[in-house]
């Protein structure tokens, strides 16, 4: 799927549900929050974040339940995925820092990846690497992004220290859990964005401890979706950044 320098943006029209799919659709709201990636025969892949793999030809625009993702843990939403190579993919969760994750696409089995560094929250991940069953033709290492220091958005962790937004999907009204971690004490401002970036409110919360867990109880809003959650320090500096899911 290279664009050869010459993208170009088209409205292919809304998904359909495979027959197969029963009560696994692709339109669920538990079906949003998640990240795609595509393979070499110019197919997509939608991993939801609650672990469910969509299977999508752009073609006939179908999309097709291949399964729900297994040996995470309990509270891991995926929210990012890369092709790592073959047909392994790396997954990162936008409210848990436990770790990265690694599946096999045609077994859908999960296992930790060994990291010796900081994990991020991370809602989105981008490499040049298609997912595919052949084998490569050179020698050449897998491009990673990951692990060591992955490629972040502005939907992901920022500078040093971790915010981390728990449950996650949330419902509208509800309350969520702002956890914080080695945030130095003091008055931070936390704002609310929705995805076009509007910004819908601001609130001060006071840090005093290095794992402080702060209850948020969500404003009134007029839509469910992504947004953000954004910390700013006294200096105006945003030193963490979460997305939310609000159904």
């Amino acid at each position: 799927m290279k664009t050869k320098k010459k993208a170009e943006i088209r409205d292919l029209g809304a998904l359909t549900d495979d027959a197969s799919n029963g009560e696994f659709s692709v339109h669920t709201p538990a079906s949003h929050g998640g990240d795609m990636i595509a393979d070499d025969n110019g197919k997509l892949y939608l991993i939801t974040a609650n672990r469910a793999v969509f299977k999508i030809d752009p073609d006939t625009k179908m999309a097709t339940y291949k399964g729900t993702i297994n040996g995470l843990p309990k509270r891991y939403s995926t929210n990012g995925a890369v092709v790592e190579d073959g047909t392994m993919v790396v997954v990162s969760s936008a409210n848990s820092v436990e770790g990265y994750y690694r599946f096999d696409m045609n077994s859908l089995q999960a296992e930790k990846i060994a990291n010796n560094g900081s994990v991020f929250n991370a809602s989105d991940l981008a490499n040049a690497n298609l997912l595919s069953d052949k084998k490569r033709k050179d020698d050449k290492e897998p491009e990673q992004l990951l692990i060591k220091e992955p490629q972040i958005t502005a939907f992901s962790k920022l500078q040093q220290g971790t915010l981390s937004v728990y449950p996650n999907p949330v419902r509208m009204g509800d309350v969520v859990n702002l956890n914080f971690t080695d945030q130095p004490s003091g008055r931070y401002n936390v704002l609310l964005y929705e995805g076009s970036g509007k910004l819908v409110e601001t609130r001060q919360v006071t840090i005093s401890s290095k794992s402080q867990v702060q209850q948020y109880a969500l404003p009134k809003l007029t839509a469910r979706g992504n947004y953000l959650v954004k910390v700013v320090n006294e200096s105006q500096q945003t030193i963490a950044a979460n997305t939310i899911i609000i159904q």
